[in-house]
């Protein structure tokens, strides 16, 4: 990399006029007052990286000595876990040994064993055949058993949601969009064991999915369910609706012949459901569409799923790298560790266990997060605080010092769907539930996922010109929904999108994350878990105008890593050159604009170092050149020393869509000033880190 030639340029940029920058744009002066800090910053607090499960074969890449070499050069301090199981509705295997609750068929609910040591580099989800979801957060292969048309198979409700300590039945629920209103006035149902003896059915009524309400049909009032084969008449006039409910509200506490597990008699279960119309020569006309295929079923969601599974159900295309082979190769720190239980779908007793397992492993585990994204899978606020505390209470005899938190929301804004409640904050009313379950205070963190653009077709500078603005937003939604000012925040996940396209891999994906992460940490965020760990190769977007792409720090060739992605180069230059790297604290200084002169494409993150030295992260997110004049006040060392300049801009990365890969591939340069410049030029769509000399 060749530095003097830049240092020429710069050194001429900043002795241009105070109002401008070497005669373009204007500058806007900010002063940063050293002896006033606005809050603390800790690098080994504050970046972290997240690796997730993926497809069969893909743990072993991970582990290759120069893909760890890759991933650890990007000067992460913790690592995150995160549990793919826990959206595609199955059971993480933690381990293979372990034992199932009827071992003589390989079946029920499994708990592995936290005593012996598994040395597989792989560990997998466990489809469960109780499944009530048509579609799920992850592959996205499976199926609802409640209209697959076989009348072996059932869904069943999570027993766990029975056994927390209500006085009456926990109420379930199954929801079918039926795509288009329909004509209905009968239900036909096959229950399996528990069925309930007392339910509701009833249609959504309202302008959309999130104002309206759910109106009972006219005969839709069930006190005397008997289970089997039901065929029930609704209402005498065919009544027209997209959306309908069936509410479980008693138990008949059965269970299947030679059941020996009090769990199968917990919760509701139903084998397969019919709606449609009844003609006048009693012949019923179904419009469920029943298929064992997601794409030819009518789409249903249920309120929870039975954690039980068997043996067979093994999902090699849901494999998880073990966490004991990321830590024992190096991939993932050893001295902080964010650790995911399943909650959803999983058992108090199993997560008690990989606790236990891991902790004797060596992991530095000190946060474990409970579950994730329940509020996309459509769970209600009040049933996951009903298993959070379920969870923490059996967890915390074994973990006495470790911070439990959650929920993981797919978006800082969670509201709920097809729900009556005047309250549409999920997250308000998870808070309220918890509160009232008595289980607020373990909630040690509260964590997100911050993925703002659904949409990667268009011009990308002008949604990363917006990143403040959803910042700002998210974090305001979580004031006003009740999560604790000082509760310490978590973005679990940070990228560009949650969907891939080749905005992710073209140069302003760098300035979203460098902007993203400063931003976060400025409102006092606790740590950042950057996704996209992983070397990967592009993929197509959910929108052919997306292009291909992906979330990654590496793009890799024949399974290694090559190519530095912008992400890698943005998120190197503050974890390396923005903080001192290490676990002492950072004073966070405020930066006030001044004079008639703004730019809202510019934004200033100053750190006063545990070295001395000011730090100043400048981000320009605009198209067109800008500048800035930084006036240091109280103490600080730019009249005793130079400075250093950081800079990473479009010149220093392009893109091929043709080849599939980088062209130009520069890191940030890096010029020495003999002083404190006095303005400095910005190029469009830039980081630039200024810092006190040595």
């Amino acid at each position: 990399m060749r530095l003097w030639p830049m240092v020429a340029v710069l050194l001429s940029a900043f002795a241009g006029a105070p109002a401008s920058v070497a005669g373009a744009a204007p500058v806007v002066h900010f002063t940063v007052d050293a002896d006033h800090p606005a809050g603390m910053l800790t690098p080994s607090e504050a970046f972290g990286l997240a690796f997730d499960g993926g497809d069969h074969e893909e743990s072993a890449p991970v582990l290759r000595p120069a893909n760890r070499a890759a991933i650890a050069s990007a000067g992460a301090a913790r690592g995150a876990y995160r549990l793919r199981t826990e959206l595609g509705i199955e059971a993480w295997h933690w381990s293979a040994l372990g034992r199932w609750s009827d071992p003589g068929r390989r079946q029920g609910y499994w708990t592995g064993d936290a005593d012996r040591d598994d040395p597989a580099e792989a560990s997998f989800g466990y489809r469960l055949p109780r499944r009530g979801d048509t579609v799920d957060e992850a592959d996205n292969e499976g199926y609802s058993r409640i209209d697959d048309g076989d009348p072996a198979s059932f869904w069943k409700s999570n027993p766990y949601l029975a056994s927390t300590g209500e006085a009456r039945d926990h109420p379930e629920w199954v929801k079918l969009d039926l795509g288009a209103e329909a004509a209905i006035d009968t239900l036909d149902i096959a229950w399996a064991a528990p069925f309930a003896v007392r339910y509701l059915v009833q249609y959504w009524a309202g302008a959309d999915e999130y104002n309206g309400a759910w109106r009972t049909f006219p005969a839709g009032e069930i006190s005397d369910g008997v289970g089997g084969h039901e065929r029930r008449r609704l209402a005498a006039a065919p009544v027209r609706a997209r959306f309908v409910r069936l509410l479980l509200l008693t138990s008949s506490r059965t269970a299947a012949a030679g059941s020996a597990d009090p769990r199968d008699r917990l919760g509701f279960a139903v084998g397969e459901l019919g709606l449609g119309t009844t003609s006048a020569d009693g012949v019923f006309h179904d419009v469920v569409r029943h298929a064992v295929d997601r794409f030819h079923q009518t789409l249903i969601f249920v309120s929870s799923t039975d954690p039980w599974h068997r043996a067979e159900d093994l999902d090699p295309s849901t494999e998880q790298p073990s966490p004991r082979a990321l830590i024992k190769a190096g991939v993932m720190s050893t001295t902080s560790l964010m650790l995911p239980v399943g909650v959803l779908y999983d058992t108090p007793e199993n997560a008690a266990a990989e606790l236990r397992y891991f902790r004797r492993q060596g992991l530095a585990v000190d946060r474990v997060e409970l579950g994730e994204e329940p509020d996309g899978q459509r769970i209600e606020p009040e049933d996951y605080a009903a298993l959070y505390a379920l969870f923490v209470r059996a967890l915390r005899p074994t973990e006495p010092k470790v911070a439990f938190g959650g929920p993981s929301l797919v978006n800082g804004v969670a509201d709920v769907w097809l729900d009556a409640n005047p309250d549409q904050s999920w997250t308000h009313r998870f808070m309220t539930a918890l509160t009232r379950l008595g289980a607020a205070p373990e909630l040690s963190f509260f964590s997100f996922e911050y993925y703002p653009y659904d949409d990667l077709c268009g011009a990308l500078a002008r949604k990363v010109a917006d990143q403040p603005r959803m910042m700002a937003n998210v974090l305001e939604r979580l004031r006003r929904d009740g999560v604790p000012p000082q509760t310490p925040k978590i973005i679990s996940e940070l990228g560009l999108s949650a969907f891939t396209g080749m905005a992710e891999v073209q140069q302003p994906s760098a300035v979203f994350t460098a902007d993203a992460i400063a931003d976060f940490l400025t409102h006092d965020g606790r740590t950042v878990f950057l996704y996209g760990a992983t070397p990967n190769i592009p993929s197509a977007g959910k929108s052919a105008c997306a292009g291909r792409g992906n979330l990654m720090l590496w793009e890799a060739d024949r399974g290694v890593a090559r190519w530095p992605m912008p992400t890698y180069h943005a998120y190197r230059l503050l974890s390396r050159e923005w903080v001192q790297p290490g676990d002492r604290p950072h004073l966070r200084l405020a930066a006030t604009p001044s004079g008639a002169a703004a730019n809202p494409d510019v934004s200033l993150y100053p750190l006063k170092r545990p070295d001395g030295r000011l730090s100043v992260l400048i981000i320009n997110r605009g198209s067109a050149p800008a500048g800035v004049a930084i006036v240091l006040r109280g103490q600080t060392r730019a009249a005793a020393g130079g400075a250093e300049v950081y800079r990473y801009g479009p010149d220093a990365y392009r893109w091929s869509a043709a080849r599939g890969r980088p062209t130009t591939d520069r890191p940030p340069t890096l010029a020495r000033l003999a002083r404190w410049p006095g303005s400095l030029a910005l190029p469009p769509q830039s980081i630039t880190v200024l810092r006190q000399g040595p």
